[in-house]
């Protein structure tokens, strides 16, 4: 409900009087000053028509909501539009009355309202820019800027920044290397030239700020600015990226200029996905989501909840980023959707209680220990945890008739190598083996690194950069396939749709990046030169590291979707048949996991997988269904 304080009341009565001044000026118009008395007691009683008519209209247009500081045009057109409705009333209601007034009284009055009304506003709002942009500079030193991109982003940029004096940014130009473009102005901001011509331009307008407002350029442009920005010294800032504006336009603000970062660098072509295929998927589906508070778990419940699921159950063992993803979806309309429960995969008995009070129709399983060095001295969790914690959500999955079951894999279960990519890749046959034989559809999604992923790489360098160096990277040739959360989210999501069961879908992660290289651009992107200002030191692979990941997209052995960034595996025929020897081969390691050392349990664990390694074929022809 709308309520007046003492400033809406203060400009309504004010409107009223212009309102009232430009429907008697109209007369005198009208009349060229001269106006019959007998028009008096008439106009007396028609004013109060047009003042009321039009200030309730204003007030049902929301013209009284505004505050007219920080309006934009949008809002005067809306103010305007709402004094010709009030107008308009008014003479209908005269007319009614039968108390006619000339045809030209109505035009004018709306001119005249027009003119005054929306020019005291606009004359509050430019003064209050410049006392606001007084004031911040007063406050703090304004930091002279360049915004490189002038398109639709960076004309927005620029109105934002105006209309924010306070963040101490004033944009002094444009660079963009539309020459159409060049020496015009947008907003009273020049553009100076092509973005080549930064550092000159940084030297001439002195500049200490660069801010990137090109969104859908690819990365390499970003790339090549910061070259430029770390060439000339400034700092460079950025915008949200173009599928965040696409998801929620409301970002592209000043006060979302932010650091640039290494998902920045490393982003490619948007992904699309088929959002009624996903949304026919989880509408109005009861969904578990394991390891839910991880990097991969919580963007997964994010992104699932905005397909209208009946609930999410959240699912982790770690307390505290459960808690954390819980704070976070507090404020969202989501909230009464979603369930946090704390429970560990281990738990047969947790999760036969939560499977039986919460009847799941799909589950995504992202519960796993996945760091390569850890597991790699503690195989005995490993096995405990990926494998036989896969295995008891499997059983219950299929005993409480889970529809779908889609399992987070990794690259590392290819051709695996350590102790985290063996478990990984029996949980992989597990999923085909009682896909088999289950009326639940069990299904596998494989991909690799995930930027920004809990204890990913990104992370320690940065901490490496901020003390100052060095940056240790295992070995200079070590290549790893990337793609952001957001990205590997959309896709697994897609995947789940596709799935009919059995299928090993294979995500494609584009070319891999040199982790030196990566380091490198980090090193930039704080503004500093590698191996100059920050030392890069090669430390040597660690147990159990590849040098290389294999290959995620081998097209030979691969058959396409619908969607291009989806693959699916040609998978393992023979494990279809083989359920029973891998569950006996899996409870003999389970009798002896306490008694065995590490070194015994790795010789198991790859003797098991290479039992089971026979030749590939596509179990998705046999069914026709691809």
């Amino acid at each position: 409900m709308f309520y007046f304080n003492k400033k809406t009341s203060a400009l309504v009565l004010f409107d009223a009087i212009l309102i009232a001044f430009s429907y008697f000026s109209s007369y005198l118009i009208r009349f060229d000053f001269k106006i019959d008395y007998t028009y008096y007691r008439n106009i007396l009683i028609t004013t109060l028509f047009f003042v009321i008519s039009i200030t309730v209209s204003i007030w049902l247009f929301k013209g009284y909501h505004i505050i007219w500081k920080y309006a934009t045009a949008d809002e005067l057109i809306k103010l305007l539009f709402s004094i010709l409705i009030g107008c308009s009333f008014a003479t209908f209601i005269c007319y009614i009355f039968q108390m006619s007034i000339p045809r030209s009284i109505s035009i004018l009055t709306f001119v005249l309202t027009s003119i005054f009304l929306s020019g005291i506003r606009i004359v509050y709002m430019y003064a209050n820019r410049k006392i606001g942009i007084t004031k911040g500079v007063k406050s703090q030193k304004q930091r002279r800027a360049i915004i490189v991109g002038a398109g639709s982003a960076g004309q927005l940029i620029l109105d934002e920044i105006k209309k924010h004096p306070e963040m101490g940014i004033k944009p002094v130009a444009f660079l963009d290397d539309d020459k159409s473009k060049h020496r015009r102005y947008i907003n009273g901001v020049v553009v100076l030239g092509n973005i080549e011509d930064l550092p000159y331009a940084v030297e001439e307008k002195s500049v200490d700020l660069i801010i990137y407002a090109i969104p859908s350029a690819p990365s390499n442009l970003l790339r090549h600015v910061l070259e430029l920005c770390n060439q000339a010294k400034v700092e460079l800032r950025t915008i949200p990226g173009i599928y965040e504006i696409l998801r929620n336009p409301q970002v592209l603000n000043a006060r979302n200029i932010r650091k640039i970062n290494l998902e920045d660098l490393l982003k490619r072509e948007q992904i699309k996905i088929d959002l009624e295929d996903v949304t026919e998927f989880l509408v109005n589906k009861r969904v578990i989501v394991t390891g839910a508070g991880g990097s991969i778990g919580s963007e997964i419940v994010r992104q699932v909840l905005r397909f209208e699921p009946a609930e999410v159950v959240c699912l982790d063992i770690y307390e505290n980023t459960l808690y954390e993803l819980q704070q976070e979806l507090r404020s969202t309309p989501y909230i009464s959707k979603c369930r946090f429960l704390i429970g560990s995969i281990r738990d047969v008995s947790r999760l036969e209680s939560i499977f039986n009070k919460y009847r799941p129709e799909v589950v995504f399983h992202a519960a796993a220990h996945k760091h390569v060095p850890l597991m790699e001295e503690n195989p005995q969790e490993a096995v405990k945890n990926n494998i036989f914690g896969t295995l008891n959500l499997i059983e219950v999955s299929e005993k409480y008739n889970v529809q779908k079951f889609i399992m987070i894999s990794t690259d590392k279960a290819v051709n695996p190598t350590s102790v985290m990519g063996m478990t990984k890749r029996i949980c992989e046959l597990l999923v085909q083996a009682f896909n088999a034989k289950s009326k639940t559809e069990f299904s596998i999604v494989r991909f690799g690194n995930v930027l920004g992923s809990n204890g990913s790489v990104v992370p320690l360098f940065i901490k490496q950069i901020e003390k100052g160096g060095p940056v240790t990277v295992t070995h200079e040739e070590v290549r790893r396939y990337f793609m952001t959360i957001n990205e590997a989210v959309q896709l697994v999501l897609q995947a789940a749709a596709f799935a009919k069961g059995g299928e090993v879908f294979v995500l494609d992660m584009g070319e891999p990046v040199r982790i030196i290289d990566l380091a490198r651009d980090l090193i930039r992107i704080y503004g500093y030169e590698p191996d100059k200002d920050i030392k890069i030191e090669i430390t040597g692979l660690r147990p159990g590291e590849k040098l290389y990941e294999e290959l995620l997209i081998d097209k030979e052995n691969c058959v396409a979707t619908k969607n291009d960034k989806i693959w699916i595996e040609k998978v393992n025929h023979n494990v279809l048949s083989q359920k029973e020897d891998i569950l006996s081969n899996l409870f003999f390691l389970k009798d002896k996991i306490e008694v065995l050392n590490s070194e015994e349990i790795k010789t198991y664990l790859k003797a098991l997988i290479e039992e089971f390694e026979q030749p590939l074929i596509t179990v998705m022809e046999e069914k026709g269904e691809i």
